[in-house]
């Protein structure tokens, strides 16, 4: 792909960070999307979070462009035992997860990763100010011909956890319910500008 040091300025629109009265609180843009990759922006206003969702066999980068957010993410947990008694699988929606340490994350910060089976799930918080995050996902949402599926956004919820969760390593166990996109939550969309974003090729055609 081309260098992404000139599309942070051009995807990160300072109009774009000022607040409307009738904007979204969530801003989309779509930088370049194929069947392996989709490469994207987004902007939260002040104050604004991406509610906790999911991106089901994906790999992923998050690297801030502007201001700085808070990263809360989660690993589903898979055969898990308690009291002896197998737990494989979500019963009505509800997935137990590892916790991990919430991290803060400014443009000057290297970007953060997720993995199909690590940090899958993610809820992120805009902090002193508006933010800007390029995210890069592999393979993307939605529908994957060469494999027959359909990759969903499924957004969760923390269970409030009175029954004292034990701990896990480098983390705490909780449980995560299965809820519908929160009514906080919308984006707009707008259009990105910049330079083309397409595959290098050097002087072989490699």
């Amino acid at each position: 792909m081309g260098s992404f040091t000139q599309v942070y300025w051009w995807a990160a629109d300072p109009c774009l960070l000022q607040p409307s009265r009738d904007g979204a609180p969530v801003t989309y843009m779509q930088l370049y999307e194929d069947s392996d990759v989709t490469i994207c922006v987004f902007i939260l206003k002040t104050g604004v979070r991406l509610p906790m969702h999911d991106h089901p066999g994906m790999h992923g980068l998050l690297k801030v462009l502007h201001g700085s957010v808070a990263v809360q993410s989660y690993s589903f947990i898979a055969n898990m035992c308690m009291d002896g008694v197998p737990v494989n699988q979500s019963l009505s929606g509800i997935f137990p997860a590892k916790k991990h340490e919430a991290v803060t994350v400014s443009a000057s910060d290297p970007a953060c990763r997720l993995f199909p089976e690590k940090q899958n799930v993610h809820e992120i918080y805009s902090l002193d100010g508006p933010a800007a995050f390029l995210d890069i996902l592999s393979p993307p949402y939605g529908t994957d011909e060469r494999l027959g599926i359909e990759r969903d956004c499924h957004y969760y919820q923390e269970l409030d956890g009175s029954f004292a969760p034990p701990q896990v390593p480098e983390g705490r166990l909780v449980w995560l319910v299965n809820v519908p996109s929160p009514t906080d939550f919308w984006c707009d969309q707008a259009e990105y500008s910049g330079p083309p974003i397409e595959e290098d090729s050097d002087e072989n055609g490699s």
